[in-house]
């Protein structure tokens, strides 16, 4: 009778272990996935300012980089929301610094060298890489 009752509470527990380890695993791929695609919306809408700022000349149509209106900059500040909810602690700094770069950078009009930007875009890449574990 008792290797009955413990037979079935071996199963019992080998189903609710099994279980457990399949929900682990799925929280932790959902997890990634989320943090991707943060760092992935964050890029895009990182390089699409960078790419305005850059490519801007004094004959381009619409206003310079430095006169956009702070509304305009609400993807931007949306994708690194995002970051923030879904990455990592270290990968969210490296994405402010990077930011706060490229906002620099926007107020030159593009017409200051942009090694800083390039330096925080470079260590964000990397925190991203890591937290991603990509090599």
């Amino acid at each position: 009778m008792w290797q009955v009752i413990l037979g079935a509470l071996s199963a019992l527990g080998g189903v609710a272990l099994t279980q457990f380890w399949q929900d682990r695993r799925e929280t932790i791929a959902r997890s990634y996935v989320h943090r991707r695609e943060a760092h992935v919306q964050f890029l895009k809408t990182f390089n699409g300012y960078w790419n305005a700022t850059a490519l801007h000349t004094m004959y381009s149509e619409g206003p310079a980089p430095s006169d956009l209106d702070p509304d305009q900059f609400e993807a931007l500040f949306n994708a690194l929301l995002t970051v923030q909810v879904f990455a990592s602690a270290q990968s969210y700094r490296a994405a402010e610094k990077a930011k706060d770069q490229l906002m620099a950078y926007m107020k030159t009009d593009g017409t200051e060298h942009h090694d800083d930007l390039q330096a925080a875009f470079d260590d964000y890449v990397r925190a991203v890489r890591r937290e991603l574990r990509v090599k």
